[in-house]
């Protein structure tokens, strides 16, 4: 099972990590997912939550892009989070089923009803155009990882199939009591654990 490449959010949340994503304890629906979070975020008084939530809706979306890598409403390969301190709008960058770079921006709202906005996805495509080079000139090569519920008429408008949102119902659809994705979850987050440890190259 292949470690996962946001190794740096795994290394500052291992507990938070660990209690997520236990196959015996740990969450099985993106409903828990969210109700989990939102009280580690309490729990653990992290100073910047938003960032923390943030950061573990983006290890979420790792595992759920390679998990599905193969279907071809969602699949992505080749996922690579871009560091932080490149980061102006772009969460991660991969290769969608049609063999096109895309863009990923992962947007975690509580709310279910919340949507995102125009100029927040105006600030991805910028970003990916200018800062990574990215065409984004086909169908489905602006990707939303998001709990929220959509995105504005506004940012469906000007960005069309361009953009392909993965919903909170999306998700849930996919990854609700669905074990053999947890079960790999978990075996992912180990495998990452282990190389932070040294223990594996």
């Amino acid at each position: 099972m292949k470690a996962l490449n946001n190794k740096n959010k795994i290394a500052n949340y291992k507990s938070e990590c660990i209690s997520l994503y236990d196959i015996e304890s740990g969450v099985k629906t993106i409903k828990s997912f969210i109700k989990e979070v939102e009280a580690l975020s309490l729990k653990y008084n992290i100073l910047d939550i938003p960032s923390f939530k943030g950061d573990m809706l983006e290890i979420l979306s790792e595992i759920f892009f390679t998990a599905f890598r193969n279907d071809t409403s969602i699949g992505i390969r080749e996922y690579n989070p871009i560091p932080l301190d490149e980061d102006y709008g772009v969460d991660a960058i991969g290769i969608n089923v049609n063999n096109d770079k895309c863009a990923i921006q992962v947007k975690y709202r509580a709310n279910p009803l919340e949507i995102i906005e125009y100029t927040d996805m105006a600030k991805t495509y910028t970003s990916a155009r200018i800062r990574n080079n990215l065409l984004l000139e086909n169908d489905n090569t602006l990707y939303l990882f998001t709990t929220a519920g959509g995105i504005t008429t506004a940012c469906d408008t000007v960005f069309g199939k361009k953009l392909r949102v993965i919903n909170r119902n999306i998700i849930a659809g996919k990854i609700d009591n669905n074990y053999s994705f947890w079960d790999e979850a978990q075996l992912r987050i180990m495998e990452t654990f282990e190389i932070l440890l040294g223990n594996k190259g």
